[in-house]
């Protein structure tokens, strides 16, 4: 009666192994964090900022005078302007 059970829980071990395992289901991704990271201060961001800074030229470009024609690259107002990069009384 021993070897009757004996076989029946070796057959059943066989049946088990024998069958295809479990099939993992793919995980999605996580939702990306979208908020930059703070820079904390330092002397190599103080640096980067400086490097990366408007500067003074490009901020006399940008700026106009009102009721004054400003200069431009190819003349009669066709190509780059200058803005007040050149005249006099800008203010600075």
């Amino acid at each position: 009666m021993e070897d009757s059970t004996q076989e029946q829980v070796i057959n059943r071990e066989q049946e088990i192994r024998q069958e295809p395992p479990l099939v993992k289901q793919p995980k999605s991704l996580p939702v990306p964090y979208s908020n930059t990271k703070k820079n904390r201060g330092g002397r190599r961001y103080r640096k980067r900022k400086e490097r990366y800074s408007t500067t003074i030229t490009c901020k006399l470009v940008n700026r106009m005078q009102f009721g004054i024609q400003e200069e431009s690259s190819l003349g009669d107002g066709l190509g780059f302007g200058y803005g007040m990069l050149g005249q006099d009384g800008n203010g600075k």
